[in-house]
Protein backbone atom coordinates (compact mmCIF):
# COMPACT_ATOMS: atom_id res chain seq x y z
CA UNK A 1 0.00 0.00 0.00
CA UNK A 2 1.58 3.50 -1.12
CA UNK A 3 0.39 6.13 0.99
CA UNK A 4 0.60 9.69 1.01
CA UNK A 5 0.61 11.97 3.95
CA UNK A 6 0.19 16.19 3.08
CA UNK A 7 0.00 18.48 5.64
CA UNK A 8 -0.72 22.01 4.97
CA UNK A 9 -0.57 23.56 8.36
CA UNK A 10 -2.80 21.38 10.56
CA UNK A 11 -4.17 19.43 7.57
CA UNK A 12 -3.80 16.29 6.84
CA UNK A 13 -4.31 13.63 4.27
CA UNK A 14 -3.85 10.04 3.58
CA UNK A 15 -4.43 8.60 0.07
CA UNK A 16 -3.48 5.30 -1.57
CA UNK A 17 -4.15 5.02 -5.70
CA UNK A 18 -3.85 2.68 -8.13
CA UNK A 19 -1.13 5.06 -9.77
CA UNK A 20 0.53 4.72 -6.14
CA UNK A 21 2.00 8.00 -4.20
CA UNK A 22 0.64 11.36 -6.08
CA UNK A 23 0.42 14.94 -4.74
CA UNK A 24 -2.19 16.30 -2.72
CA UNK A 25 -1.86 19.77 -1.16
CA UNK A 26 -5.34 20.74 -0.36
CA UNK A 27 -9.02 19.34 0.00
CA UNK A 28 -9.81 20.69 -3.31
CA UNK A 29 -7.44 18.31 -4.61
CA UNK A 30 -10.09 15.32 -3.64
CA UNK A 31 -12.71 16.84 -4.70
CA UNK A 32 -11.23 17.82 -8.23
CA UNK A 33 -10.88 13.91 -8.45
CA UNK A 34 -12.40 13.13 -11.64
CA UNK A 35 -14.68 10.22 -9.67
CA UNK A 36 -15.43 12.38 -6.55
CA UNK A 37 -18.62 12.80 -5.94
CA UNK A 38 -20.09 14.88 -2.82
CA UNK A 39 -24.10 13.95 -3.39
CA UNK A 40 -24.08 9.52 -2.92
CA UNK A 41 -27.23 7.92 -2.05
CA UNK A 42 -25.92 5.10 -0.16
CA UNK A 43 -28.87 3.05 -0.14
CA UNK A 44 -28.11 2.57 -4.02
CA UNK A 45 -24.64 2.14 -3.84
CA UNK A 46 -22.33 -0.87 -2.60
CA UNK A 47 -18.83 -0.19 -0.72
CA UNK A 48 -15.75 -1.55 -2.68
CA UNK A 49 -12.75 -0.17 -0.47
CA UNK A 50 -11.21 2.70 2.05
CA UNK A 51 -8.56 4.78 -0.45
CA UNK A 52 -7.75 7.66 2.28
CA UNK A 53 -8.63 9.37 5.68
CA UNK A 54 -8.36 13.30 6.18
CA UNK A 55 -8.12 15.48 9.38
CA UNK A 56 -8.93 19.03 9.18
CA UNK A 57 -9.34 22.36 11.49
CA UNK A 58 -12.05 23.00 9.93
CA UNK A 59 -15.38 21.00 8.65
CA UNK A 60 -15.89 19.30 5.73
CA UNK A 61 -19.45 18.38 4.95
CA UNK A 62 -20.17 14.37 4.76
CA UNK A 63 -20.82 13.24 0.82
CA UNK A 64 -23.64 10.61 1.40
CA UNK A 65 -27.13 12.54 0.66
CA UNK A 66 -28.75 11.26 3.84
CA UNK A 67 -26.00 13.16 6.25
CA UNK A 68 -24.04 16.26 4.92
CA UNK A 69 -23.71 16.59 8.48
CA UNK A 70 -19.90 18.67 8.94
CA UNK A 71 -17.12 16.78 10.48
CA UNK A 72 -13.30 17.23 10.74
CA UNK A 73 -12.35 14.51 10.11
CA UNK A 74 -13.36 11.34 8.15
CA UNK A 75 -12.34 8.71 5.27
CA UNK A 76 -12.70 8.84 1.24
CA UNK A 77 -13.98 5.33 -0.26
CA UNK A 78 -14.70 4.19 -3.41
CA UNK A 79 -17.97 2.27 -4.11
CA UNK A 80 -18.43 -0.87 -6.70
CA UNK A 81 -19.82 1.37 -8.77
CA UNK A 82 -16.55 3.61 -9.38
CA UNK A 83 -17.91 6.62 -7.62
CA UNK A 84 -15.50 8.66 -4.72
CA UNK A 85 -16.62 10.39 -1.80
CA UNK A 86 -16.07 11.32 1.71
CA UNK A 87 -17.79 9.62 4.93
CA UNK A 88 -17.45 10.14 8.80
CA UNK A 89 -16.64 7.19 10.76
CA UNK A 90 -20.14 6.64 12.65
CA UNK A 91 -21.65 6.83 8.65
CA UNK A 92 -19.59 4.10 7.25
CA UNK A 93 -20.75 1.97 10.61
CA UNK A 94 -24.62 2.97 10.40
CA UNK A 95 -24.69 2.91 6.09
CA UNK A 96 -22.22 -0.18 5.45
CA UNK A 97 -22.05 -1.73 8.54
CA UNK A 98 -19.55 -4.83 9.24
CA UNK A 99 -17.80 -3.72 5.70
CA UNK A 100 -16.84 -0.47 6.20
CA UNK A 101 -15.77 -1.42 9.76
CA UNK A 102 -13.39 -4.56 8.63
CA UNK A 103 -11.80 -1.97 5.84
CA UNK A 104 -11.50 0.98 8.51
CA UNK A 105 -9.41 -1.48 10.56
CA UNK A 106 -7.50 -2.58 7.69
CA UNK A 107 -6.79 0.92 6.43
CA UNK A 108 -6.09 2.31 9.36
CA UNK A 109 -3.58 -0.23 10.21
CA UNK A 110 -1.78 0.01 7.02
CA UNK A 111 -1.67 3.80 7.51
CA UNK A 112 0.00 3.01 10.62
CA UNK A 113 2.97 0.59 9.08
CA UNK A 114 3.52 3.19 6.57
CA UNK A 115 4.20 6.04 8.27
CA UNK A 116 6.63 3.45 10.42
CA UNK A 117 8.42 2.26 7.52
CA UNK A 118 8.55 5.63 6.10
CA UNK A 119 9.89 6.90 9.48
CA UNK A 120 12.49 3.90 9.66
CA UNK A 121 13.65 5.04 6.32
CA UNK A 122 14.32 8.24 6.90
CA UNK A 123 16.47 7.63 10.11
CA UNK A 124 18.44 4.74 8.37
CA UNK A 125 19.67 7.45 6.16
CA UNK A 126 21.22 9.60 8.81
CA UNK A 127 22.01 7.09 11.17
CA UNK A 128 25.91 6.01 10.01
CA UNK A 129 26.43 10.07 10.93
CA UNK A 130 24.42 9.84 14.12
CA UNK A 131 26.31 6.33 15.11
CA UNK A 132 29.48 8.44 14.02
CA UNK A 133 28.67 11.09 16.51
CA UNK A 134 27.69 8.96 19.82
CA UNK A 135 30.84 7.08 19.45
CA UNK A 136 32.32 10.57 19.72
CA UNK A 137 30.69 11.44 23.19
CA UNK A 138 31.38 7.42 24.18
CA UNK A 139 35.26 7.67 24.01
CA UNK A 140 35.91 11.35 23.95
CA UNK A 141 38.23 12.43 27.13
CA UNK A 142 36.46 11.78 30.05
CA UNK A 143 33.40 10.59 27.82
CA UNK A 144 30.18 8.59 28.55
CA UNK A 145 32.38 5.09 28.86
CA UNK A 146 34.91 7.07 31.40
CA UNK A 147 31.49 9.00 33.20
CA UNK A 148 29.56 5.33 33.28
CA UNK A 149 32.41 3.00 34.85
CA UNK A 150 32.86 6.11 37.22
CA UNK A 151 29.53 6.44 38.47
CA UNK A 152 29.13 2.37 39.06
CA UNK A 153 32.29 2.25 41.22
CA UNK A 154 30.56 5.26 43.43
CA UNK A 155 27.61 3.54 43.58
CA UNK A 156 29.58 0.26 45.13
CA UNK A 157 30.03 -0.18 48.72
CA UNK A 158 32.82 -2.76 47.87
CA UNK A 159 34.88 0.15 45.64
CA UNK A 160 34.37 3.24 48.30
CA UNK A 161 33.43 1.69 51.51
CA UNK A 162 30.25 1.36 53.37
CA UNK A 163 29.99 4.81 54.85
CA UNK A 164 30.08 6.78 51.63
CA UNK A 165 27.74 4.47 49.61
CA UNK A 166 25.32 4.64 52.62
CA UNK A 167 25.15 8.56 52.70
CA UNK A 168 25.25 9.00 48.76
CA UNK A 169 21.91 6.80 48.47
CA UNK A 170 20.67 8.83 51.13
CA UNK A 171 21.35 12.03 49.57
CA UNK A 172 19.86 11.12 46.32
CA UNK A 173 16.98 9.51 47.98
CA UNK A 174 16.78 12.66 49.74
CA UNK A 175 17.11 15.03 46.96
CA UNK A 176 20.25 16.90 48.66
CA UNK A 177 23.32 17.99 47.96
CA UNK A 178 24.34 19.10 51.76
CA UNK A 179 26.59 17.13 53.87
CA UNK A 180 24.71 16.87 57.23
CA UNK A 181 26.27 16.53 61.20
CA UNK A 182 24.46 17.01 64.18
CA UNK A 183 25.97 18.61 67.50
CA UNK A 184 25.05 20.22 71.20
CA UNK A 185 23.18 23.55 70.57
CA UNK A 186 24.36 26.11 72.14
CA UNK A 187 22.37 28.14 74.45
CA UNK A 188 21.10 30.66 72.30
CA UNK A 189 20.11 28.23 70.07
CA UNK A 190 18.52 26.11 72.34
CA UNK A 191 16.61 29.41 73.45
CA UNK A 192 16.37 30.54 69.60
CA UNK A 193 14.66 26.76 69.01
CA UNK A 194 12.49 26.61 72.26
CA UNK A 195 11.03 30.08 71.60
CA UNK A 196 9.70 29.31 68.52
CA UNK A 197 8.19 26.08 69.23
CA UNK A 198 7.42 25.72 72.37
CA UNK A 199 6.47 22.13 72.82
CA UNK A 200 10.38 21.60 72.15
CA UNK A 201 10.88 22.80 75.88
CA UNK A 202 8.93 19.85 77.91
CA UNK A 203 10.38 17.71 75.70
CA UNK A 204 13.84 18.27 75.75
CA UNK A 205 13.71 19.36 79.58
CA UNK A 206 16.42 18.34 81.37
CA UNK A 207 17.76 16.42 78.39
CA UNK A 208 20.31 17.11 76.01
CA UNK A 209 19.34 19.20 72.88
CA UNK A 210 20.93 18.99 69.07
CA UNK A 211 20.96 20.64 65.79
CA UNK A 212 21.57 19.68 62.73
CA UNK A 213 23.92 22.00 60.66
CA UNK A 214 25.42 22.09 57.24
CA UNK A 215 29.41 20.59 56.54
CA UNK A 216 30.12 20.51 53.02
CA UNK A 217 28.07 19.73 49.39
CA UNK A 218 28.42 17.44 46.82
CA UNK A 219 27.23 19.28 43.57
CA UNK A 220 25.63 17.67 41.07
CA UNK A 221 24.24 14.42 42.06
CA UNK A 222 21.48 14.31 40.07
CA UNK A 223 24.14 12.77 37.40
CA UNK A 224 23.65 9.72 39.34
CA UNK A 225 20.10 9.38 39.09
CA UNK A 226 18.59 6.68 36.88
CA UNK A 227 16.53 8.71 34.14
CA UNK A 228 20.44 10.42 33.57
CA UNK A 229 22.36 7.02 33.29
CA UNK A 230 24.10 7.33 29.85
CA UNK A 231 24.55 3.56 29.68
CA UNK A 232 20.44 3.37 29.28
CA UNK A 233 20.96 6.60 26.73
CA UNK A 234 23.79 5.71 24.76
CA UNK A 235 24.89 2.26 25.07
CA UNK A 236 21.54 0.50 25.12
CA UNK A 237 19.26 3.01 24.27
CA UNK A 238 20.51 4.77 20.89
CA UNK A 239 23.72 2.63 20.34
CA UNK A 240 21.61 -0.20 19.52
CA UNK A 241 19.19 1.65 18.20
CA UNK A 242 21.70 2.86 15.23
CA UNK A 243 23.21 -0.64 14.45
CA UNK A 244 19.55 -1.92 14.13
CA UNK A 245 18.83 0.76 11.91
CA UNK A 246 21.81 0.50 9.83
CA UNK A 247 21.40 -3.26 10.10
CA UNK A 248 17.75 -3.68 9.18
CA UNK A 249 15.88 -5.00 5.69
CA UNK A 250 13.16 -2.12 6.55
CA UNK A 251 10.19 -3.98 3.72
CA UNK A 252 10.88 -6.97 5.75
CA UNK A 253 10.56 -6.19 9.56
CA UNK A 254 7.58 -7.49 11.24
CA UNK A 255 4.77 -5.77 12.33
CA UNK A 256 6.30 -5.82 16.17
CA UNK A 257 10.13 -4.78 15.13
CA UNK A 258 8.53 -2.38 13.37
CA UNK A 259 6.69 -0.82 15.27
CA UNK A 260 9.49 -0.67 17.87
CA UNK A 261 12.46 0.33 15.92
CA UNK A 262 10.12 3.43 14.73
CA UNK A 263 9.57 4.24 17.96
CA UNK A 264 13.44 3.91 19.06
CA UNK A 265 14.14 5.58 16.28
CA UNK A 266 11.61 8.62 17.16
CA UNK A 267 13.57 9.02 20.30
CA UNK A 268 17.20 8.59 19.15
CA UNK A 269 17.78 12.62 19.23
CA UNK A 270 15.97 13.50 22.19
CA UNK A 271 18.17 10.76 24.06
CA UNK A 272 21.77 12.43 22.31
CA UNK A 273 20.45 15.78 23.78
CA UNK A 274 19.82 14.88 26.80
CA UNK A 275 23.66 12.65 26.74
CA UNK A 276 25.36 16.01 25.92
CA UNK A 277 23.70 17.50 28.84
CA UNK A 278 24.23 15.03 31.39
CA UNK A 279 28.25 14.17 30.34
CA UNK A 280 29.58 18.21 31.39
CA UNK A 281 27.03 17.59 34.62
CA UNK A 282 28.84 14.21 35.49
CA UNK A 283 32.29 15.48 34.70
CA UNK A 284 31.87 18.05 37.64
CA UNK A 285 30.38 15.42 39.76
CA UNK A 286 33.35 13.19 39.27
CA UNK A 287 36.32 15.93 40.74
CA UNK A 288 38.08 15.50 43.48
CA UNK A 289 37.42 18.88 44.43
CA UNK A 290 33.60 18.06 44.23
CA UNK A 291 33.72 14.64 46.41
CA UNK A 292 36.52 15.71 48.84
CA UNK A 293 33.96 17.20 51.73
CA UNK A 294 32.78 13.48 51.58
CA UNK A 295 35.98 12.23 52.98
CA UNK A 296 35.81 14.61 55.61
CA UNK A 297 32.52 14.20 56.38
CA UNK A 298 32.99 10.21 56.67
CA UNK A 299 36.44 10.86 58.72
CA UNK A 300 34.33 12.69 61.06
CA UNK A 301 31.51 10.09 61.20
CA UNK A 302 32.98 6.92 61.19
CA UNK A 303 36.79 7.58 61.50
CA UNK A 304 39.60 7.76 58.81
CA UNK A 305 39.76 3.93 57.96
CA UNK A 306 36.06 3.48 56.99
CA UNK A 307 37.14 7.17 54.50
CA UNK A 308 40.39 5.34 52.96
CA UNK A 309 38.27 3.53 50.19
CA UNK A 310 36.78 6.66 48.92
CA UNK A 311 39.95 8.96 49.48
CA UNK A 312 41.27 5.92 47.06
CA UNK A 313 38.65 6.34 44.15
CA UNK A 314 38.66 10.54 44.46
CA UNK A 315 42.62 9.66 43.56
CA UNK A 316 42.34 7.72 40.68
CA UNK A 317 39.70 10.31 39.03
Amino acid sequence: MKILWAKKGTKMIALNTVKGIIEISSWHDIVERPHFRSNINPTNVDLKEIIGSYQFPEDVPCGLTTCHQPHKRGYIVVTKEGYETNIGKDCGKNYFSVDFVEMKTRFDRDVKTSLQRDNIRKAKETAPQLLEHVEGLRKQPKGGDWIYSRIEKLRNRGVIGEAAANEIRKMLKERRKELLSSRLATKEERERDFSMNPSLEDKYRGQPYYVTIVTGSINHLEAMSKDNDLKELLIRGVTQTLRQLIDCDVDNLKPRELAQLSKDASNIQAKINMAQEIIPLAQKLLTASNLEPLVFWVEEHHGERAAAPFKRFIEQL
